[in-house]
C-alpha cells in the first residue's frame, strides 16, 4: 500500500531547522486540521516556536495583516489600508522584505513591519507590477 503525499507544510515542519517560515492562515489550519481562530493560530505558531520546528514564524491573514511569533512572543499587526489592485506577488514581496531586512541586521520585529509594509504596497500595484520602494517607506512609517 502507498503512503500518501504529506502536503509540503507538514514536510517543511517536519524537518525543522527553519529559520523563517510565512504560511497563511489557510496553510496552518491544514497543517494543524482543523480551522483556527486568533488563539487557535497564536498557540499553533507558538507550540511551533517552542518544539524548535521554526525561530520564526509569519502567518500572513490577509486583509486583517499577519502575525510574528518568536522566541520573544507573539506580535500581531494589522495591514496598513490602501486601495487593492492586485494581489500578484504580495506574498513573495512580504518575505522578499523581511529577509532583506534581517540581512541588513535589522530586528525580525522591525523586519516583519518592512515586510508588511511591502506587502501592502505590493497590493497597490496593478496587474504583476512590483511594489515601490517609496510606498513600502511609506507604509512602513505608519507601521511604527
Amino acid at each position: 500500500m502507498r503512503a500518501e503525499p504529506l502536503e509540503p507544510i507538514h514536510e517543511a515542519f517536519a524537518h525543522g531547522g527553519i529559520y523563517l517560515a510565512k504560511p497563511s492562515k489557510h496553510e496552518l489550519e491544514l497543517y494543524a486540521g482543523h480551522k483556527l481562530d486568533e488563539t487557535g493560530l497564536r498557540e499553533v505558531a507558538t507550540a511551533l516556536i517552542a518544539r524548535g520546528v521554526v525561530e520564526n514564524l509569519v502567518v500572513s491573514l490577509g486583509s486583517d495583516g499577519a502575525l510574528l511569533a518568536h522566541a520573544d512572543g507573539v506580535v500581531q499587526l494589522p495591514s496598513p489600508a490602501v486601495k487593492v489592485r492586485s494581489a500578484v506577488g504580495a506574498g513573495d514581496s512580504f518575505v522578499g522584505a523581511m529577509i532583506w531586512g534581517v540581512s541588513q541586521g535589522k530586528p525580525v520585529t522591525e523586519a516583519f513591519r518592512l515586510g508588511l509594509a511591502a506587502g501592502a504596497a505590493a497590493v497597490m500595484t496593478p496587474g504583476t507590477d512590483l511594489c515601490r520602494h517609496q510606498d513600502v517607506q511609506m507604509l512602513f512609517g505608519k507601521l511604527k
